[in-house]
């Protein structure tokens, strides 16, 4: 149900609705996730908001029955990328039992000068303050394919680990109740809690029932993910 908070001041009456839930979740080191209690294969997709003839300015309604799509093709997951998203997505997602992966604004390869990294703390912060109690939220997003060349001059790996382990260490400290994530970096896969390679079998190219012979496969096996306390392929 949601709680009504009722601010009153000298400069009038401002009214609050903030709903919030109750859910436990486990991902033990070299283990499997668990949804209160019980082992849960996460199955999902990705969303952007993003729809045909409209960009970004999709309806509310729109927003609705692509959430109920999700959910009916059998999802219990869904990837928030590559943004904070509209608080509507994040109460149907609460609404439908969808664990969520919501995620920072910092896309592809290299960091910028401090005015760029001071942007990418604010929006961290802004979406784990503005969105923390929602129970549908397991994993803070910390960055997509920020391995990627060719945005910067110079791909200064030392400095993208740097501040992917500043990241870290702010979503942990605001919400130290929730796991950290990426997706595609090899060389800071240690960083967050959780690590998702890139894997395009059946998408790009081929099969989905590729996966098994996908290329990412050898590569995850020389990087020793066993010392990794979670480690996962969405």
């Amino acid at each position: 149900m949601p709680q009504t908070v009722t601010l009153k001041s000298l400069h009038g009456v401002q009214k609050l609705d903030e709903r919030f839930g109750l859910r436990s979740f486990d991902f033990p080191k070299h283990g499997v996730f668990r949804f209160n209690g019980e082992k849960l294969f996460l199955r999902g997709t990705q969303r952007h908001q993003d729809h045909a003839g409209l960009g970004a300015a999709m309806t509310d309604d729109l927003v609705r029955k692509e959430m109920q799509m999700v959910k009916d093709m059998g999802a219990n997951f869904i990837r928030l990328g590559h943004y904070q998203q509209p608080r509507l997505v994040l109460d149907l997602c609460d609404e439908l039992g969808l664990i969520v992966w919501e995620e920072v604004c910092w896309c592809r390869g290299g960091v910028g000068g401090e005015e760029y990294k001071e942007q990418g703390r604010r929006m961290l912060r802004n979406m784990i303050d503005q969105h923390r109690n929602h129970p549908s939220v397991v994993f803070w997003g910390l960055g997509n394919e920020t391995d990627w060349p060719g945005d910067f001059e110079v791909q200064d790996k030392d400095k993208i680990r740097a501040y992917m382990a500043e990241l870290n260490g702010i979503a942990h400290k605001l919400d130290p109740s929730r796991l950290t994530a990426i997706r595609r970096n090899e060389f800071a896969s240690e960083i967050p809690d959780v690590y998702s390679p890139s894997i395009w079998a059946g998408w790009y190219s081929g099969r989905y029932t590729e996966y098994k012979a996908s290329p990412a496969r050898p590569i995850s096996s020389s990087t020793n993910f066993s010392g990794f306390p979670h480690f996962s392929v969405w």
